[in-house]
């Protein structure tokens, strides 16, 4: 790759072609530094506008933008869905900023002569403080919103732009910026702010220095600065750690109860509901034809859930999630996970779950959102904590359901 090309890739609009899929493709099979270079030069400027935004110390800020896209370099095809590259590196941008920050603090914590001095153009305390404000509550709306309010009215792009680089009609950018600063503007209201202060921290510029471009592309034949890799590493330990979570959600469950050494004490290979239910098969088998069989005899099983599984405007404002059971349940443990299919997530909440007094209730306080889709494993995979006083494993129970619009 020339330096002459970098500068002009610079100065380039992101183009609607080559693709991020194509380009991408191409460095994940070839290692093609041509490709990379065009995928710096698309998405930089939002993710070098992430860094400086959260961090404010313009060192700080090219070490964080070199670090992410050292995580793309060395972790290009773990991105399953490439035309989300954009958000996924908006992501990664974010992880990397904090993982400077954290980095520089222990640094200076460390150190027993003087600060390392910042080089010009580092904003005030006040601004620093108001731009990572805005930049922890946008990181928390979704992808969709995310992007465009960032890409608009942050990074300044219009909106032909910002359409162009997210693969989407103008129209749609349109809609998702308007509910966007909308839903921005309701959380920026929490600490006191009006909807016009993200303007004020849109201080960090979108052009990239021709050097950092330049640096960032370099990564690809091993340039790596010593100040860098201790970021990508962090934040490459962080995403592998959550990969191991989403693998356990998958398999079934993410364990938030008292009993997962229960669920985790099968040495046999098989499942435990699996043994569970050859226990209760056999007791079964053991009685008579007829009524004498009971239900408590059986397996537990959820008969009821508030809300109700499929409910599709469930109120935004409900303080906990309760299922019920067909028998008296241990409080010992409990088992709630998360579904990580078609972008739906576990509800958020502080507390531990609580059964009723009769113990076949269990609620779990949670935090919802307006207009988001939600999933709840009760039991599954390896860990199945939910048991009856005989130490029987509820059987699974998927709970699915989906908030209104709210008052």
């Amino acid at each position: 790759m020339s330096n002459t090309l970098l500068p002009r890739l610079a100065r380039l609009h992101p183009p609607a072609d080559p693709s991020d899929d194509t380009l991408l493709g191409r460095f994940a099979a070839e290692r093609c530094e041509e490709a990379f270079a065009l995928l710096v030069a698309r998405h930089g400027p939002m993710v070098f506008a992430v860094c400086r935004r959260v961090l404010g110390n313009t060192t700080d800020a090219d070490d964080a933008f070199q670090a992410a896209f050292l995580v793309l370099v060395r972790r290009a095809s773990d991105v399953r869905n490439t035309d989300r590259l954009a958000g996924w590196l908006y992501g990664v941008a974010y992880r990397t900023a904090l993982e400077a920050r954290s980095l520089r603090a222990i640094r200076r914590k460390r150190e027993t002569t003087g600060e390392v001095p910042d080089v010009p153009h580092t904003p005030t305390t006040a601004d620093t403080e108001l731009s990572a404000v805005v930049e922890k509550e946008l990181a928390s709306l979704p992808d969709h919103y995310r992007l465009a309010v960032a890409l608009c009215d942050l990074d300044g792009r219009s909106r032909t732009e910002a359409a162009t680089l997210l693969g989407i009609p103008e129209g749609t950018l349109s809609s998702r910026l308007n509910a966007g600063r909308k839903r921005l503007a309701e959380r920026l209201a929490r600490w006191g702010y009006g909807p016009m202060v993200v303007a004020g921290a849109a201080g960090a510029a979108s052009t990239v220095p021709v050097p950092q471009l330049q640096a960032a592309v370099h990564l690809v034949s091993g340039a790596v600065p010593e100040s860098v890799s201790p970021i990508c590493e962090g934040v490459i330990r962080t995403m592998t750690a959550k990969r191991k979570l989403v693998g356990w959600a998958v398999a079934g469950l993410f364990v938030c109860g008292l009993g997962a050494a229960v669920a985790l004490a099968a040495d046999d290979g098989k499942q435990p509901a699996a043994k569970a239910a050859e226990k209760v098969n056999a007791k079964l088998a053991d009685k008579p034809e007829g009524g004498d069989k009971k239900v408590s005899d059986a397996l537990p099983v959820v008969v009821k859930t508030v809300p109700a599984a499929g409910d599709e405007a469930v109120d935004p404002g409900l303080k906990e999630v309760t299922v019920t059971f067909s028998k008296e349940m241990s409080e010992k443990g409990y088992s709630w996970a998360t579904d990580t299919g078609r972008g739906a997530q576990l509800p958020s909440g502080d507390n531990k779950p609580t059964f009723s007094k009769d113990k076949k209730s269990c609620s779990l306080p949670v935090k919802l959102q307006p207009e988001t889709t939600y999933a709840v494993w009760i039991n599954g995979g390896k860990f199945m904590s939910f048991q009856d006083t005989d130490g029987n494993s509820s059987l699974p129970y998927l709970l699915v359901f989906r908030t209104g619009k709210g008052k």
